[in-house]
C-alpha cells in the first residue's frame, strides 16, 4: 500500500509502502528529540530545477543538520540533493525514516519540503515509499521551481519560489521554515497509474539533449520489461498525467530546456505549435476506430460501464491505440478518513504573494484541487 505524507502549506498524507532497510546502509545521526520537541524539516532538492537556482539550498547552507532556534522557530533543518543515492537507499530519505520511526506516538511530523517541478514532488514521495517511511507521521510540502508549477498553484504554494532563498543570516530560510512548520493539513486523494506498451512499444526520457532509456530510468520509474514483448510503468500519481499530444511537445522542450525559466515558457509554446502545425493528432473518431469501440453500441457500452466500475471512476481520456492506461486510487491509509488516500494542508500563497517574489496574479487556467473520486 501507500503510505501518508503532507505538503507544507499544502502537506498531505499517504499509506506505509513496506520495504526494509537495515542500519548497515548508512550511518544517521538522530537529534535528541525527547529533550527538545524541535521541529525535524527535510529540503530535498532537485538542483538543475529552476534553472538551477534550487541548487541554491545545497550551496548557501553548510552542514546537516542547520539549527534554526530564533524568531520563534526551533528547527533542524536538514538539506539532500536528491539525485544522490541509489534509489531506496538515498541517504536523506533513510535520515526521514531513522526520525519518523523514532518519534513517539502523537508527536511532531517531521516536514519534508521539495524543491523542483510537479514531477520532482511525486519522485520525493516514491522514494519516501520505497524507503519504507512510515508516512503517517511525515509532512511532504512544495518548494516551487518547476515551469508550470500547476500542484503548487493548486495547493497554495503559488506559481514560483521567493527570489532570495536564504536571505541574509538566513531570515529568509527562517521565515519559510515557520510557514512550513504551521501549514494547515487537508486529505488529498492519491492515485496508481499503469502503462502497458504495445509488444513493440517503450519508454523514452531526455538525458543530455537526446531521448534515451537507462538503467536508471527503469528503476527511477518502475518500468518492467514484458515477456510478451513491451513496457510496463506503474507509479502513484498526485496531480495528472498527459499522454499524446501535449507529452509530444514535452519531449520536444526537455531537449532544449535552459536555465530562464522565462525562455523555458516560451520554447515550451514554441514546441506546441510546432507539432501542432506539422504533426497533427488524430481526431477522435479515428482513435475510436482504431480501438474498435462504437461497432456494437450495446456491448461497448457494457464494457465501458464495468470498465468504470473497476476503475472507481469515469474515464476522462482515451489511451492512444499503441498503450493501455489505467488508473485506480490507492488504498485508504491507516488513521485517515474513509475515501481519502492522505492529508493535504494548503498554503497562502494563492491569496498573497511571498516575500521576495513577483506578485501573483490570477490564474484562471490553474486547476482546482481535485475533488474526491467516486465510490464505485
Amino acid at each position: 500500500g501507500i503510505g501518508q505524507a503532507i505538503l507544507a502549506q499544502a502537506p498531505f498524507r499517504l499509506k506505509q509502502h513496506g520495504g526494509l532497510v537495515t542500519s548497515a546502509q548508512r550511518k544517521l545521526c538522530l537529534p535528541c528529540m525527547a529533550s527538545r520537541e524541535c521541529a525535524q524539516v527535510f529540503i530535498f532538492v532537485n538542483p538543475s530545477a529552476g534553472g538551477n537556482r534550487a541548487a541554491v539550498y545545497l550551496e548557501d547552507v553548510g552542514e546537516r543538520p542547520l539549527q534554526i532556534r530564533r524568531n520563534g522557530v526551533d528547527a533542524d533543518v536538514w538539506i539532500y540533493n536528491i539525485r544522490e543515492g541509489d534509489s531506496g537507499k538515498k541517504e536523506g530519505f533513510l535520515q526521514v525514516k531513522a526520525l519518523s520511526d523514532a518519534a513517539a506516538g502523537e508527536g511532531p511530523l517531521v516536514r519534508v519540503m521539495v524543491a523542483g517541478g510537479d514531477g520532482t514532488v511525486m519522485w520525493a514521495l516514491t522514494e519516501l515509499m520505497k524507503t519504507g517511511v512510515c508516512m503517517a507521521k511525515v509532512a511532504v510540502g512544495h518548494i516551487p521551481f518547476g515551469t508550470g508549477n500547476d500542484f503548487s498553484r493548486a495547493t497554495g504554494w503559488g506559481p514560483t519560489a521567493r527570489a532570495n532563498l536564504v536571505g541574509q543570516n538566513q531570515e529568509h530560510l527562517t521565515e519559510d521554515v515557520r510557514r512550513w512548520i504551521h501549514a494547515e493539513v487537508k486529505d488529498f486523494d492519491v492515485w496508481e497509474v499503469e502503462i502497458t506498451t504495445a509488444p513493440d512499444g517503450q519508454f523514452f526520457f531526455v538525458r543530455d539533449g537526446k531521448k534515451a532509456l537507462t538503467t536508471d530510468d527503469k528503476l527511477q520509474h518502475g518500468l518492467v520489461d514484458l515477456p510478451e514483448g513491451g513496457m510496463l510503468m506503474r507509479k502513484p500519481m498526485a496531480n495528472y498525467f498527459s499522454f499524446g499530444f501535449s507529452e509530444r511537445a514535452g519531449i520536444g522542450f526537455e531537449k532544449t530546456r535552459t536555465r530562464s525559466r522565462m525562455l523555458n515558457n516560451l520554447r515550451y509554446g514554441w514546441e506546441g505549435t510546432k507539432k501542432w502545425l506539422f504533426r497533427r493528432p488524430p481526431s477522435v473518431s479515428d482513435v475510436l476506430d482504431e480501438l474498435g469501440i462504437g461497432t456494437d453500441t450495446e456491448a461497448d457500452a457494457d464494457a465501458v460501464a464495468g470498465a468504470e466500475a473497476e476503475a472507481g471512476a469515469a474515464a476522462d481520456a482515451l489511451p492512444a491505440p499503441s498503450a493501455s492506461v489505467a488508473s485506480t486510487r490507492m488504498p485508504e491509509s491507516e488513521g485517515t478518513p474513509s475515501g481519502t488516500d492522505c492529508l493535504l494542508a494548503l498554503g497562502e500563497a494563492s491569496d498573497s504573494p511571498q516575500p521576495g517574489s513577483p506578485p501573483t496574479p490570477a490564474q484562471p487556467g490553474a486547476p482546482p484541487p481535485p475533488p474526491p473520486p467516486q465510490s464505485p
